[in-house]
């Protein structure tokens, strides 16, 4: 059983503070029973008939992995892109029926492997992943957020997982307003160092105009767009286990969102409350303790 609007449960304190002023009498049980059932009605309970699991619930997200030049930083052994696969097979190895897609993205987007359940070509496919031919210039995050609800467009609430360095945007307003408008919960792994690294490509230092060396540091400013879209924000770690954050919390607000919109699954029991309201009431205001005992009085 659960409660719609919890809060009200809050009112059960008002019992203790009347007898702190008040002496308790036995014609005063009737009136708090009948006033403890309205708090329960009013905390609207609910029984779920049916036990919703991994199995009958249908679950769907976006993977998208930073392909940018910055990702190939080796602050992250062997560097943060690398790294960024293994915890991706890390996460499919923890799938049971979801299905996945994957996306890639720089300065724009684009699919990488299309909607699938198949973990097994999901695995190969991301471990042979390469990025050398991939525009790597600059990070869009607004771009992956759109080409994510597109692939999710079916679904009325999307999740998605951002495997990134946090680029270099310390303003995520745009983001978080466009992933509200199309209620997309934003997880964000973040994989980088705070002291950074330079990054080499083509054997090559990438340097700026001026010719001095790029150093690419962990953003930790993109933490607001994974909080304010009410998701999950986990900075790069060797652990095993700290996909399980991410990938529960997909699934206890997927099977909340599951509840909440099928309604053949939801019995409302307040109406039950009412009822055993009304009988307490009209029992304390009708002097029911003096009718039974008069009535047990009568029996002898």
């Amino acid at each position: 059983m659960t409660f719609v609007n919890f809060e009200f449960l809050l009112l059960f304190l008002l019992i203790p503070l009347y007898f702190l002023k008040y002496k308790f009498t036995k014609d005063m049980v009737f009136f708090f029973l009948s006033f403890s059932f309205v708090v329960l009605a009013l905390a609207r309970p609910i029984i779920y008939s049916n036990i919703v699991d991994d199995e009958n619930l249908d679950i769907e997200f976006v993977i998208t992995l930073d392909v940018s030049k910055s990702m190939m930083a080796k602050d992250i052994k062997p560097n943060r892109f690398e790294f960024a696969k293994n915890k991706i097979e890390i996460l499919t190895n923890k799938l049971k029926n979801e299905k996945v897609s994957l996306l890639g993205f720089s300065n724009q987007s684009f699919i990488i492997i299309p909607k699938t359940n198949d973990y097994e070509v999901f695995k190969f496919l991301t471990k042979n992943l390469s990025i050398d031919k991939i525009n790597k210039n600059g990070t869009d995050f607004t771009s992956i957020l759109k080409a994510s609800d597109e692939v999710l467009s079916s679904r009325s609430r999307k999740f998605v997982i951002l495997f990134t360095d946090g680029g270099e945007d310390k303003n995520f307003e745009k983001q978080i307003e466009y992933a509200k408008e199309n209620n997309i919960v934003v997880n964000v792994y973040n994989i980088g160092t705070l002291k950074g690294s330079a990054i080499r490509y083509e054997e090559e230092l990438i340097k700026d105009p001026a010719g001095n060396i790029v150093l690419s540091k962990l953003n930790e400013s993109i933490r607001t767009l994974s909080e304010k879209t009410n998701g999950v924000y986990l900075k790069y770690s060797l652990k095993d286990n700290d996909m399980d954050l991410i990938l529960n919390d997909i699934k206890n607000k997927a099977t909340k969102n599951f509840k909440e919109n099928n309604l053949e699954n939801r019995n409302e029991m307040f109406y039950f409350s009412l009822i055993m309201a009304f009988i307490f009431f009209m029992l304390a205001r009708f002097d029911g303790f003096k009718k039974m005992n008069w009535s047990l009085k009568w029996k002898l």
